[in-house]
């Protein structure tokens, strides 16, 4: 019996490895995906990704082996990269949680049993300038691997892919991404108010790529440094808008009857000087519903700094369609050199390209 399992473990340590490329459509050509920072390459960070089943028809539940995992740069910045280090830790874990169904915590999105398959040092290799976009491939010069330790065997459904990463060399080496091509909308209303109109009379922002049923909304606000802000949001805006100078805060609208608030702090970011105006944000967690897809959100941040009362612009926050790639990803925000959070924001339909190494 002893020498039946030694001679099927040696059987498969004797097959070939294989190559699975997902998502398959960029195995040879470059997603068109805006970039998430890869964990590790110039930033400390966590990430998750959650690659849907439909992806990994290849792979055999229960007898698969996945060896190692390969990322490739990004070939939409044709410049040349420098070689970097970081030290990374990768779990790996099969039956995780639909990517329609993610979770903003990390947790939450991994199967019934986790496997940390690498701890170490990863390289980034220095790759050369492009020619064209398409040019990356899987070779030294345009990817790194990072070999598991221990092999997991594929058990089906879902597979989740978490990398912890702290920058050792920092590198800004950007790696290819494919998101959903439909996005979701901004339209902006009014002008913001105060003294932040020295620098700019458009305070409120947020991403149209996180627009859509499922993902995280990201909402930031441009204010002084310290300053207390409260996103209000409804599903209806104020026409006309309400003046608020009654309240001392002239030159300031309401355009947003809060139905629900969330506040936060406005802080500098690092490396900014005194200056510098300060920024805030929220996350947003929105429902993956269908009848979510075309729906409108009011969003306007009001804001109490020095005793004084202001307002940003208004958004309308348009929901892009429901994701049709069956993946999702959870980044965490930049934390050098602190503990690495439990939550992130979350992208449904959006993964990096991928190479699995699989026996």
């Amino acid at each position: 019996m002893q020498l039946h399992a030694l001679s099927t473990l040696l059987l498969i340590a004797m097959l070939p490895a294989q190559a699975v490329v997902v998502p398959a459509a960029f195995a040879g050509q470059d997603a068109t995906g805006p970039l998430d920072p890869f964990p590790g390459t110039y930033l400390d960070a966590r990430q998750q990704v959650l690659i849907g089943s439909s992806q990994l028809t290849s792979l055999q539940a229960g007898t698969t082996q996945v060896t190692a995992v390969a990322f490739r740069r990004d070939g939409s910045s044709t410049s040349a990269l420098a070689a970097g280090r970081a030290r990374l830790v990768v779990r790996v874990s099969s039956g995780a949680r639909s990517p329609t169904d993610a979770s903003s915590a990390f947790a939450d999105n991994h199967g019934a049993t986790s496997h940390t398959v690498f701890d170490g040092e990863v390289a980034f290799p220095a790759s050369p300038r492009l020619n064209r976009r398409d040019e990356p491939n899987w070779s030294a010069a345009y990817s790194f691997t990072i070999p598991f330790q221990s092999p997991v065997t594929y058990q089906g459904g879902v597979l989740c892919i978490e990398l912890e990463g702290r920058a050792l060399q920092a590198s800004r080496w950007p790696v290819d991404y494919h998101v959903d091509p439909v996005q979701g909308s901004v339209t902006r209303i009014g002008t913001a108010c105060g003294s932040i109109v020295r620098v700019t009379s458009r305070t409120a922002s947020a991403s149209t790529w996180y627009l859509r049923p499922g993902a995280t909304a990201i909402v930031d606000v441009i204010e002084e440094h310290g300053a207390w802000s409260m996103l209000m949001l409804n599903a209806q805006g104020l026409n006309p808008p309400l003046d608020l100078s009654a309240l001392g805060a002239p030159g300031c609208s309401l355009h947003v009857m809060p139905l629900v608030s969330l506040p936060t702090l406005v802080t500098r970011r690092p490396g900014r000087g005194m200056l510098h105006p300060g920024i805030g944000r929220v996350q947003l967690p929105l429902p993956n519903l269908t009848n979510f897809a075309g729906a409108q959100i009011f969003a306007q941040w009001l804001n109490v700094s020095g005793g004084r009362l202001t307002t940003s612009d208004a958004l309308v926050l348009g929901l892009g369609a429901v994701a049709t790639t069956d993946a999702a990803v959870v980044s965490s925000a930049r934390v050098d050199g602190m503990a690495f959070p439990p939550t992130g924001r979350l992208r449904i339909g959006a993964m990096p390209v991928v190479s699995l190494r699989v026996q």
